[in-house]
């Protein structure tokens, strides 16, 4: 906690030194993932009066000032940990992930830990893919985008990249990776399609990643309620 509190006081003061030079721009609200109204590209140097934290988020359908949404979740796809990160790069973001996972199990007596991890193309690192993978943890993450209908030049040549290529690539790995897709992509759809939570009610950081955590453990209650149900009608 102290370090997380050292880490915002330094953001806050080189914040406010960007801010005293920056120009103003309204508030589209505080939203999660690529949730909300797209909006063009806004121009460089602005800033969000009322919500200061939040950032300019690239989605499938344009920008929009707000949070990402991170999630671990289990082949049942109850989520295990949850985080929300100002910004749109994932890239630091996969190793704690995981270790917070680790945290949650083991508080919640579950003897049972991580064996695999699968993330797509945002979460590449190539320093936390290996350091996970010397934890014996099965690491997979795409290291091409999915928009990109070949990858570039660098990518293409690099020794890490083409090793996870190749797993990727072998029979057992596409099993295995194709879960990714069945296990966290409708924990996300079924909150902000069925259950329509695509905008966070509150501002700043910290409140929207306590709102993010509350969202997910009714999802959670929720999937525990349809299966106690399925039971009792079964």
């Amino acid at each position: 906690m102290q370090e997380e509190l050292w880490a915002e006081q330094r953001a806050n003061v080189a914040y406010e030194a960007w801010r005293a030079t920056a120009k103003p721009t309204g508030s589209s609200g505080s939203v999660y993932g690529v949730g909300g109204a797209p909006s063009p590209r806004p121009n460089a140097g602005t800033v969000n009066l009322t919500d200061p934290d939040s950032r300019i988020v690239q989605s499938r359908r344009g920008f929009m000032q707000g949070y990402t949404a991170q999630a671990v979740a289990t082949k049942e796809q109850i989520v295990i940990t949850a985080d929300v990160i100002a910004g749109g790069n994932e890239r630091q973001t996969l190793e704690p992930l995981i270790d917070r996972a680790h945290q949650e199990l083991a508080q919640a007596g579950v003897i049972d830990t991580v064996s695999s991890a699968l993330a797509d193309a945002g979460f590449w690192n190539t320093g936390q893919i290996a350091r996970l993978t010397d934890r014996g943890i099965r690491t997979l993450v795409s290291p091409d985008a999915g928009k990109r209908k070949t990858p570039g030049l660098t990518r293409q040549r690099r020794k890490h990249h083409l090793e996870m290529r190749e797993q990727l690539a072998t029979d057992e790995g596409k099993q295995l990776y194709r879960q990714r897709q069945a296990i966290i992509e409708p924990v996300f759809a079924q909150t902000k399609y069925n259950r329509r939570i695509d905008w966070f009610q509150r501002t700043g950081l910290w409140a929207c990643r306590a709102e993010w955590r509350l969202i997910t453990a009714t999802h959670n209650l929720l999937k525990l309620w349809q299966h106690n149900l399925a039971i009792a009608t079964g």
